[in-house]
């Protein structure tokens, strides 16, 4: 489980020098990978139990993704360098949802998962402090994000875990996991100010606002969310505000580059709209696509749009489902959890499900679709399901009080 654990950790550091590295055809986490599977695999034959990938409706809508792209990549897809192509970052995912159902087995190592993810963004974030802090001097609006590929994709990780922080911080019990918890929230914070994502700060406010409302006393709530987040927006110049009121010349082109590849994006769906153009091509092809005039060679800065294009209306219909299943499902668990008192479960399923609402909303403005954070959660949605259907069935009261100290923090 410590490798489970440990290439969780990981997962926002897509470009760290150390687990990007190749050693033979493979790079360092793609073998820690292969040492997870092991470990799953030996799980599995252990406890004698086949994992049910399909058990939820999130997941059977993921499988049908993954196959859907498969098919769209195999059309019209470069095959010769699949290694490096979308489709293997959709064979990773099968991976990780294997892995997450095997895993993820029991409360306590649902609790673990959870807490490294927010450690990952945590880590992730110092990095990003520390990479501004170098250079800023240089360029005041410089906008750190190396080490996780790009600010915009480094946003899409923070959006996942800085609300289940801030639930889990909040509701915990424990000393040591709220300050944890509050911690690396004000951390991973501060790193996406310094991003300074546009889409990023919607999904911030649209995340903000979901756990208002879901509060007792949204007010408070909102209050108490506005005096984390205000403070942390006086670091730095480059910040989301900012660009979004006040933008500079670079910002209005970043704009205006993107609407000329949503433009395009669509023109590509309206001419392949079953298949696509084929998973992995936007950029290459998005200049035939282009109006007169226009000269933009980048990928849609738009899941949406970008997966319509590449792979057909129906992978952008199989994408949507994972989203809207995965919040439902989360929301069952949530209201479960809330009428038998399990604490740790309750705020999991509200942190989670404002993670997902934040870069739902955040996707429309960033190519994040492949963040393997935002996979995580999916999966996570039907485990959490699937041991709140075992536990919370009714049990004779001196089980249930064992069950409430097992998943209370």
């Amino acid at each position: 489980m410590i490798f489970f654990y440990l290439l969780i950790s990981v997962m926002p550091l897509s470009s760290h020098p150390l687990w990007g590295k190749l050693v033979g055809e493979l790079t360092v986490v793609k073998y820690l990978g292969g040492a997870c599977l092991l470990f799953a695999t030996a799980h599995m034959l252990g406890s004698q139990r086949l994992p049910r990938l399909a058990s939820s409706p999130q997941t059977r809508w993921f499988l049908l993704l993954a196959a859907w792209t498969s098919v769209s990549f195999v059309l019209n897809g470069d095959l010769q360098n699949w290694q490096l192509s979308p489709f293997a970052s959709y064979l990773s995912f099968v991976l990780l949802l294997f892995l997450t159902t095997v895993f993820i087995d029991s409360f306590e190592r649902l609790r673990n998962v959870l807490l490294v993810s927010v450690a990952s963004v945590a880590l992730a974030s110092l990095y990003i402090v520390r990479e501004w802090q170098r250079v800023h001097l240089l360029y005041a609006e410089y906008r750190p994000g190396s080490v996780t590929g790009d600010p915009n994709y480094f946003s899409i990780s923070a959006l996942v875990c800085l609300p289940l922080a801030f639930c889990l911080g909040v509701g915990s019990r424990s000393l040591l996991v709220r300050a944890f918890c509050l911690g690396s929230l004000l951390v991973t914070l501060a790193a996406l100010t310094l991003a300074a994502s546009r889409g990023g700060l919607l999904g911030l406010l649209t995340a903000m606002l979901y756990l208002a409302l879901r509060s007792r006393r949204p007010l408070r709530g909102l209050v108490l969310l506005l005096v984390i987040a205000v403070p942390v927006g006086l670091f730095s110049r480059a910040t989301p505000l900012r660009r979004l009121l006040n933008p500079n010349y670079s910002d209005r082109q970043s704009t205006d580059s993107r609407l000329t590849l949503w433009r395009a994006g669509l023109r590509m769906v309206a001419d392949s709209p079953l298949f696509g153009i084929g998973l992995g091509r936007y950029k290459s092809v998005v200049m035939q696509y282009e109006s007169s005039g226009e000269d933009v060679t980048k990928i849609a800065h738009n899941s949406y749009v970008e997966l319509a294009a590449e792979a057909g209306i129906p992978a952008l219909i199989a994408f949507l489902a994972i989203l809207i299943y995965a919040f439902r499902s989360l929301e069952r668990v949530r209201r479960a959890a809330l009428s038998r008192g399990l604490n740790m479960l309750r705020d999991s399923a509200l942190g989670l499900q404002a993670g997902l609402a934040a870069c739902a909303v955040s996707l429309f403005f960033v190519s994040g679709q492949y963040q393997k954070l935002l996979w995580l959660v999916v999966f996570l949605s039907a485990a959490m399901t699937a041991l709140a259907a075992q536990r919370l069935r009714p049990v004779p009261p001196a089980r249930e009080m064992r069950l409430l100290q097992e998943v209370r923090l």
